[in-house]
C-alpha cells in the first residue's frame, strides 16, 4: 500500500514536542479507525493541557480571556486597588476600614461599545466581482458606454432638445471624468455579479449572521483578541454558522493572524451524561455510559455519591441513572490530512482513452492487457473528526468529513470548518485593545479611588471652646444654656454667647 507525501499541506514536526501525534501520512484504512482518531485527540489534549492544571497552555489563556472580558464589562477584581489603598497591611488587607465606594468606574466599556458599533456600522456583506472573460468584456462595454457619455454630454443635450433619442440617459450620468471613475468603480455590475452577490447576502441572512454571530465575533475581537465561527453544512438547513467561544477553541501552533496555516483545531464543550447519550445516537453501551461517570465522579464538582442513584420512570418508561447528571468535557475537534485517490487511463478497442476512478487503495494493475494500462494518482488534502469524552477513552463520530469546499481551479486544497482571526498572536496568545488598555484602566482607577481616600481622610475646620466659660449661660428670664445647647445656636444662627468674665470678675479667653 502506497503512502501519499504532499508534506506541504501538513507538516506535523511542529507538534513532536507536545505530544505524540500519530503518523499524518497513513493509509486511508488507518486514518479512518477510531483508534486512530482516539490518540490524535489525546495529542491535542497533551499539548493544551486542561483547565486544572495551571501552567497549561489551556488554564492560561482561559484566565487571559475572563480577566479582559471582565474589564470589557466593568467587573474586573478590585482587590488588587484594596491592597494598594489599605495602608494598615497591604499585603492581606481588604480595605474594610476605608470609607469608599470600590465600584469599578466603566472606562473600558465605553470605547469596547465605540469600537464595536463603528465595526458594526460597516456593510458585513462581501463585494463580489466577477473575473471571467465574458464578465470583463461586458463590464468594458458598459464602461466605455458612460466614459463616452460623459466626454459627449453636450452633444447628447442637443439631440435631446432636437427631439432625437441619444440611448443614454444623461440625467444620470457623473458630472465629471473624476466622478465618472467612482462611478464606474462601484456602480458597474454585470447579472453574474448580482446574482453572486444576491445568493451571498440572502446565505448569511438565512444563517442570523449580521444580528447576532457577527456581533458576538466583533465583541470578542475586541475584548479578547480572537473571533472564531464555526461552518456546518446542515442537510436540513444548508449552510449554517455556529458561534464558537475562543476561551474554549484550541488549535495547533500558528502565527498567523487568520490561523490558515492550522493543522487541527476544535473547541471543547460541557454537557451532562444525559446530552451526550442523546449527541451520540446510540453509539455507546449503557455499560460505556457508567464507565465514563465513575471516571468524572470527582471532577467538574460532579457528586461522587448520586452514582449508584437510579429509579424507573414511569412517565419516560425508562430507567433514570444518577450519573446521567454528571458532567464531562467533550471536544470537537477536526485535523488535516492528506489521501490518495487512484484512477486507471485505459485505452479502448476503437482507440479512446478514458480515466476511471479505482478507489483509494493503490490497484494491482493486470498484466498481460491486451490495451494500454495506466494507473495515476491524485493526492488531495482531506478533513477528519470527530468527538473525544476527555479523560475517557471513548470516541464518537469520527471519520472522513463531507462535503467539504474546494477550489473550482484547484479541488486538492480544502480546508477545516473553522473561521478564526486572531489580531497580534504572539506564542499562542491573542493581545487585543483590552488587554492592551488595562494598565491605563487601572491607573485611572486608583486615581479614582485615592480621591475619594484624600476626601474620606481630610479633616474640617475645627474650633476649640473651653467650656468653663460656657457653664450656666443666664437668659435673663431664670432659664439657663448649657455648652451643647449654645453650638447648637451656633451652628444653626451663627451667633454664639458667652461670658468675658469669670465668677471672679477676671477676664477669661474663649475660642
Amino acid at each position: 500500500m502506497h503512502n501519499c507525501g504532499f508534506t506541504n499541506i501538513l507538516d506535523m514536526s511542529s507538534t513532536k514536542n507536545y505530544g505524540t501525534f500519530p503518523d499524518p501520512l497513513a493509509p486511508y484504512v488507518d486514518k479512518a479507525s477510531k483508534s486512530y482518531g482516539l490518540k490524535y485527540a489525546r495529542a491535542i489534549m497533551s499539548q493544551w493541557g486542561s483547565s486544572n492544571e495551571t501552567s497549561s497552555l489551556y488554564s492560561r489563556r482561559l484566565k487571559e480571556f475572563n480577566t479582559n472580558r471582565d474589564y470589557a464589562n466593568g467587573t474586573q477584581d478590585t482587590s488588587k486597588y484594596k491592597q494598594v489603598l489599605n495602608s494598615l497591611d497591604p499585603n492581606n488587607g481588604d480595605g474594610t476600614l476605608l470609607n469608599i465606594d470600590w465600584s469599578p468606574v466603566p472606562i473600558i466599556p465605553k470605547f469596547v461599545k465605540i469600537v464595536v458599533n463603528k465595526i458594526l456600522s460597516r456593510e458585513p456583506y462581501p463585494n463580489l466581482e466577477a473575473v471571467d472573460p465574458l464578465s470583463l468584456t461586458e463590464k468594458e462595454r458598459k464602461k466605455a458606454e458612460v466614459q463616452a457619455g460623459v466626454e459627449n454630454r453636450e452633444f447628447f443635450n442637443k439631440m435631446k432638445e432636437a427631439g432625437l433619442n441619444p440611448g443614454i440617459d444623461v440625467d444620470k450620468l457623473p458630472d465629471s471624468p473624476e466622478e465618472a471613475e467612482i462611478f464606474l468603480d462601484t456602480n458597474i455590475k454585470v447579472a453574474s455579479e448580482i446574482a453572486a452577490q444576491i445568493a451571498t447576502n440572502l446565505t448569511l441572512q438565512w444563517n442570523d449572521f449580521p444580528e447576532r454571530i457577527y456581533r458576538r465575533a466583533v465583541e470578542d475581537l475586541v475584548s479578547i483578541g480572537m473571533a472564531v465561527v464555526k461552518r456546518d453544512n446542515d442537510p436540513n438547513y444548508g449552510i449554517t454558522t455556529k458561534y464558537v467561544d475562543p476561551e474554549y477553541f484550541i488549535h495547533s501552533e500558528t502565527e498567523d493572524a487568520t490561523m490558515s496555516d492550522l493543522k487541527y483545531a476544535g473547541h471543547i464543550q460541557r454537557m451532562t451524561i444525559e446530552e451526550l447519550k442523546r449527541m451520540s445516537r446510540g453509539q455507546f453501551e449503557e455499560e460505556q455510559y457508567e464507565e465514563m461517570a465513575r471516571q468524572v465522579s470527582n471532577r467538574y464538582q460532579n457528586n461522587p455519591s448520586k452514582f449508584g442513584n437510579s429509579y424507573y420512570d414511569k412517565t419516560l418508561q425508562k430507567t433514570v441513572f444518577g450519573y446521567d447528571e454528571y458532567v464531562v468535557e467533550v471536544l470537537d475537534f477536526e485535523f488535516m490530512s492528506v489521501d490518495c485517490l487512484y484512477f486507471e487511463e485505459k485505452e479502448s478497442r476503437f482507440g479512446n482513452v478514458g480515466f476511471y476512478y479505482k478507489g483509494q487503495d493503490e490497484p494491482n494493475m493486470p498484466s498481460g492487457s491486451v490495451f494500454e494500462r495506466k494507473p495515476h494518482k491524485m493526492e488531495h488534502a482531506t478533513v477528519y473528526g470527530g468527538k473525544f469524552v476527555i479523560g475517557t477513552k471513548f470516541l464518537f463520530d469520527y471519520g472522513l468529513k463531507k462535503n467539504l469546499p474546494r477550489n473550482i481551479h484547484d479541488i486538492t486544497r480544502t480546508k477545516m470548518s473553522y473561521s478564526v482571526i486572531a489580531t497580534n498572536i504572539r506564542r499562542m496568545m491573542p493581545k487585543s485593545m483590552v488587554s492592551s488598555i488595562k494598565q491605563y484602566a487601572d491607573m485611572m482607577q486608583l486615581a479614582h479611588l485615592k480621591l475619594q481616600q484624600s476626601i474620606a481622610k481630610a479633616k474640617p475646620d475645627g474650633l476649640i471652646i473651653d467650656i468653663e466659660g460656657l457653664e450656666n449661660v443666664q437668659l435673663g428670664r431664670g432659664g439657663e444654656l448649657q455648652p451643647l445647647e449654645l453650638q447648637d445656636i451656633y451652628e444653626q444662627t451663627g451667633v454664639f454667647y458667652y461670658r468675658s468674665k469669670n465668677p471672679e470678675g477676671g477676664f477669661q479667653n474663649h475660642q
